[in-house]
């Protein structure tokens, strides 16, 4: 669930004012850049309420999964939540990144002499 308040967090507050620096400095974007945030618009529209299953879903969804050797239900458990947990935090780390690198480039520009 925090992994998922982090998402939410990152499309309804950092993401519109990342948007709006972009605009202002009218920062050439990548094309990941705009997928990301196309996705956040459709986050703060309808997507947030249709991925909230996610974190309950998932984990229900491996624990489904047949094991050739038996696990302990503890260690399943376990395994479910840290694969649920890595997921989710990959996510964030990527859109995290694809936000991050055209402010990169923003602060390159802005701090580069002009020819």
């Amino acid at each position: 669930m925090f992994v998922y308040i982090f998402v939410a967090i990152l499309m309804f507050v950092v993401l519109p004012m990342l948007e709006q620096v972009f605009k202002d400095f009218k920062t050439e974007l990548t094309g990941i850049t705009k997928l990301m945030l196309s996705f956040g618009r459709w986050f703060q529209e309808i997507g947030w309420l249709l991925l909230l299953p996610i974190p309950i879903v998932l984990p229900w969804a491996l624990a489904q999964i047949p094991h050739r050797e038996p696990v302990s239900p503890r260690n399943r458990t376990w395994r479910i939540l840290n694969f649920t947990i890595l997921a989710l935090l990959l996510i964030g780390f990527l859109f995290s990144m694809t936000a991050l690198m055209p402010l990169v480039s923003l602060i390159q520009t802005v701090n580069s002499p002009k020819k």
